[in-house]
C-alpha cells in the first residue's frame, strides 16, 4: 500500500511539474479594430454561442443557426465558390471556448475560405 501511495504521489509530482513547464505567460498586444469599409461586400458571419451552438449569416441574409460545423462548411463552400472576395468574420461569445474558435476557423478553411477575420467589440475609447 504505501508503495502504490508513493508511487502515486511521485505520478502527481511529475504532472505538476509538466504542467508548470507548459503554462507560457502571455502579454497580449492592446490594439484598436478597424470597421470594414463602407463599400466592402457585407461578410459572411460564422459565430458560436457560449454553449457551443453555430450560425451562419451570408451578406445580406438573416442568421440561421446549423446543427453542426460540418453543415457550416457545406454552406460556405457553396457560397465561397460563387462569392470568393466576399470577406469572412469569425465571431464568438467572450465565454466560449477557445477551442470552439479554433475548430470553426478550421471547418472554415476546409471550406475553401484562406482567410477571415475576427469580430470584436468596440473597446470603451473607440466608443466615445
Amino acid at each position: 500500500n504505501s508503495r502504490k501511495r508513493k508511487k502515486r504521489k511521485l505520478q502527481k509530482k511529475k504532472l505538476k511539474k509538466r504542467q508548470r513547464l507548459q503554462s507560457v505567460k502571455v502579454d497580449l498586444p492592446q490594439t484598436t479594430s478597424q470597421q470594414l469599409s463602407e463599400d466592402s461586400e457585407l461578410p459572411v458571419i460564422a459565430e458560436v454561442d457560449k454553449d457551443g451552438h453555430y450560425s451562419i449569416k451570408l451578406s445580406t441574409e438573416d442568421s440561421r443557426d446549423v446543427a453542426d460545423l460540418v453543415e457550416l462548411a457545406g454552406i460556405v463552400s457553396d457560397f465561397h465558390k460563387t462569392h470568393p472576395n466576399v470577406p469572412v468574420l469569425v465571431g464568438g461569445d467572450k465565454e466560449v471556448k477557445y477551442d470552439a474558435i479554433i475548430q470553426l476557423m478550421a471547418s472554415l478553411k476546409d471550406a475553401g475560405v484562406e482567410s477571415v477575420g475576427l469580430m470584436t467589440q468596440p473597446s470603451s475609447e473607440q466608443k466615445k
